[in-house]
């Protein structure tokens, strides 16, 4: 792979991620608690150890 392949796939990602919408989740986080968060990569999962 060479650099200049590198570099435009770095550009197309970077124009690829400019089009995606987040949206925004209501959650209560406790601060007495501990929590990991699970699950696949930009999932939105979470967990609590209540």
């Amino acid at each position: 792979m060479t650099k200049d392949l590198i570099k435009q796939l770095i550009a197309e990602n970077q124009q690829y991620i400019k089009t995606i919408s987040l949206i925004q989740r209501n959650i209560f986080v406790a601060e007495e608690l501990n929590y990991v968060f699970v699950g696949l990569r930009r999932a939105g999962k979470s967990y609590s150890s209540e």
